[in-house]
């Protein structure tokens, strides 16, 4: 079964000029994920330096996939393990994830990670580092490995019905036989079962699906499904409703992996001349601009603080927000 693990504690920092190389002698303080070190030097927020981080884990062997993601990473950053490079990602806003299976040891390990950070940069404060989370995620060798979930209603006899479209993607190891994987996904309203679909071709069946991709030694298949709630309660703004689709991945009748995914159902329309309907009620939008960072706190991403914000945001009437031009935490 895929475990997602959060990868923050017992990490080490050590800033430096610009360029500098990785060396056990540079100097280094324990630091906890997410981590901005421009925020610390109010005077110098522009400041072109070139951070190094450093986490020891212990790690078993076994037969499975290991990856490190990172939510966000400002900006240029390279990643290895046990000194070897993982990969390499430029663009500071958005998440990524490197296959670290063949890299890791029995016993000891170590993560390493390279951030340079230069000024003319993106907008008028970046921060920088590792700021927002990083998780250490296990796969079995047959897992889930792209999931998303698309909602519509279908009319029937006067009464909406909601569909949900759910698409998974599935990797397997190259010249791993298919048969005995099925894919089941199931939508509950809370406890209730209210719909439920089970492929019963195989997963990677190219009689029900697209050609399959083989990158890398691996067969990625992409499967996509259909279920019907019937006449589902809305999501709104005063009562924000919300179901749960569960898909399983089965192997000779046993599961092994799943995904999980909360959803809503609503109707939402733009209109030139009227404004902003949603579930066909007139919603006058009262909106406001918010960056990644988080003021005075900097870049670094903490749960409770943008809890707090938006709660702030909600009393003096705002129930719209753009998240700037870049992915949000």
């Amino acid at each position: 079964m895929s475990t997602k693990r959060l990868f923050c504690d017992n990490w080490e920092f050590s800033k430096n000029p610009f360029g500098t190389e990785y060396a056990d002698t540079l100097d280094f303080i324990g630091v906890d994920i997410p981590h901005d070190w421009l925020i610390y030097d109010t005077k110098n927020l522009y400041e072109t330096s070139t951070g190094w981080y450093r986490k020891h884990f212990a790690y078993t062997k076994a037969e499975e996939c290991v990856s490190l993601r990172f939510e966000g990473v400002y900006m240029d950053s390279k990643v290895y393990v046990n000194g070897t490079l993982a990969g390499e990602w430029k663009y500071g806003y958005s998440t990524f994830e490197f296959d670290i299976t063949k890299l890791l040891v029995e016993g000891d390990n170590l993560i390493t990670v390279r951030v340079d950070h230069r000024e003319p940069n993106s907008r008028w404060y970046s921060g920088a580092g590792i700021y927002r989370n990083v998780y250490l995620l296990t796969r079995p060798e047959h897992h889930i490995t792209d999931y998303k979930i698309d909602t519509a209603f279908r009319g029937k006899d006067g009464v909406l019905d909601g569909k949900v479209t759910v698409t998974a993607e599935v990797e397997r190891p190259e010249g791993e036989p298919v048969a005995g994987l099925t894919l089941c996904h199931r939508v509950f309203d809370g406890e209730k079962e209210v719909a439920r679909v089970e492929n019963a071709c195989c997963a990677f069946d190219k009689s029900c699906m697209p050609e399959p991709v083989v990158q890398e030694g691996c067969v990625y298949s992409v499967n996509t499904d259909y279920l019907l709630v019937e006449n589902p309660v809305l999501w709104d703004i005063d009562n924000p409703k919300c179901y749960t689709c569960i898909t399983e991945l089965v192997k000779d009748g046993a599961v092994i992996d799943t995904e999980k995914t909360v959803f809503g159902f609503r109707k939402a329309v733009f209109t030139t001349d009227k404004g902003f309907f949603l579930n066909d009620k007139h919603v006058k939008l009262h909106g406001c601009c918010e960056h990644h960072d988080l003021g005075s706190l900097g870049a670094a991403m903490y749960k409770n603080a943008l809890k707090r914000k938006l709660e702030s945001l909600r009393v003096i009437g705002i129930n719209a927000i753009r998240t700037s031009h870049n992915m949000p935490a």
